[in-house]
């Protein structure tokens, strides 16, 4: 038998968040190869492996050294080829192919795209982990099922970080020692009777510790004004104490100070840019820092970069947040892959003809089975093995009704 171990996260960090997910998706790989290697050797023989290297690099397809256990091989392999061995080792069903194309897109996105993933990001592959599992009968179906509950905790403040560590700690090192009286009488003899102890208290004394400087921290020149990330990463720098909240009449208003962002942007951008920034759920409102006009707020309780009261910079890529929906470019189609609807057939009539440009520019830009992603700000990014580019920007009229958010 082979064990699989998942490293959980123990707070929401970059280096946290990086283990589970690198660990989460090692482990799948290996149960997923296994499932194969098994199934396979009974039906073909020990050589499937093998025989099926062979095609796919004459193919030109696989090429250097092909890790079996790799889930970034594994899976385009299982959803790109309906005639694949792996399909018959594995579910068939559409639903199973679905999930595995927003696995391996999910992966891209992680490579490939500069947002800093936080615990809400691990939790989405988590989620697609355990569905995927749960269709092909996986055992890492039970350890995916432990670490979104444990990213859920961490999320809401629930979990104390190490915790698991501490409690076998304590049990390891809990007291056994039994007093000499009880001893004595479960000898069977008479409790010996003892004079009553006289403690004399006597005042704590208080040492100052002194303060030792955390190793694994150092600090850095800040500059005047930082260089801001792209829209959507972490914030870098102070946070700004003054909160502007959602009003009744479509403003955002420090209730301090009743003063409103409305006035402070264009009449005819305002309620593109409200909608910009309120589209990630910011929590408890947003901040303004005064100096270059950065809004921000807590994301999944991250601080983040939301945008600007003025002109957004743009770095050819993605601004803002990656929404929640995968789609794929294939047959000369854009298709939304929890739905299986076509972009053609979610469109008003009136505006199938954009639809159909914005699928012919996709289809030049992106090869065949390429995942896509929509940012909040309507780029477009084709998400592939190579990397990430953005290949259009689209209004919410162009789009899959209520996608945008």
């Amino acid at each position: 038998m082979t064990q699989i171990t998942i490293e959980m996260p123990e707070r929401d960090s970059y280096g946290e968040i990086m283990k589970g997910y690198l660990s989460l998706m090692r482990g799948l790989g290996i149960d997923l190869h296994a499932r194969c290697d098994v199934r396979l050797t009974e039906l073909d023989g020990p050589v499937w492996w093998a025989d099926l290297e062979e095609d796919r690099r004459a193919d030109g397809i696989w090429k250097g050294r092909i890790n079996p256990q790799d889930p970034s091989v594994l899976l385009p392999e299982y959803f790109k080829n309906a005639e694949s061995p792996l399909r018959r080792a594995l579910s068939g069903k559409p639903d199973s192919v679905a999930m595995a194309k927003k696995l391996h897109y999910a992966r891209n996105t992680w490579l490939h795209f500069s947002e800093t993933a936080g615990a809400a990001q691990l939790e989405e592959v988590a989620g697609f982990v355990k569905q995927f599992a749960s269709m092909n009968g996986l055992p890492i179906d039970a350890l995916a099922t432990r670490m979104l509950r444990r990213l859920q905790r961490i999320r809401t403040g629930q979990y104390q970080p190490f915790s698991d560590i501490i409690r076998k700690w304590q049990i390891d090192n809990e007291p056994n020692a039994v007093p000499d009286a009880q001893a004595h009488a479960s000898d069977g003899a008479e409790p010996i009777e003892t004079a009553p102890e006289h403690k004399v208290e006597h005042p704590a004394l208080t040492v100052p510790e002194p303060e030792v400087p955390d190793p694994d921290v150092i600090e850095v020149d800040t500059p005047a004004v930082e260089r801001r990330p792209a829209i959507g990463a972490r914030w870098s720098g102070d946070i700004p104490a003054a909160r502007f909240i959602p009003s009744a009449i479509g403003d955002l208003v420090d209730p301090s100070t009743g003063e409103g962002l409305r006035a402070r942007v264009d009449a005819d951008i305002w309620p593109r840019k409200r909608r910009l920034w309120l589209a990630p759920r910011p929590l408890g409102g947003v901040w303004v820092d005064e100096r270059d006009g950065a809004v921000g707020g807590f994301v999944d309780n991250v601080p983040r970069l939301l945008g600007y009261l003025g002109d957004e910079p743009d770095d050819g890529l993605a601004r803002g947040f990656l929404t929640l929906h995968y789609y794929e470019a294939a047959d000369g189609r854009i298709v939304d892959l929890d739905s299986g609807i076509a972009l053609l057939d979610a469109v008003p009539a009136d505006s199938r003809d954009q639809a159909e440009r914005l699928q012919a520019e996709v289809q030049a830009a992106a090869p065949e089975h390429t995942g896509l992603r929509l940012s909040t700000y309507g780029d477009l990014v084709a998400v592939t093995d190579e990397g990430a580019v953005r290949v259009a920007v689209i209004e919410p009229a162009q789009w899959f009704a209520g996608h945008f958010a």
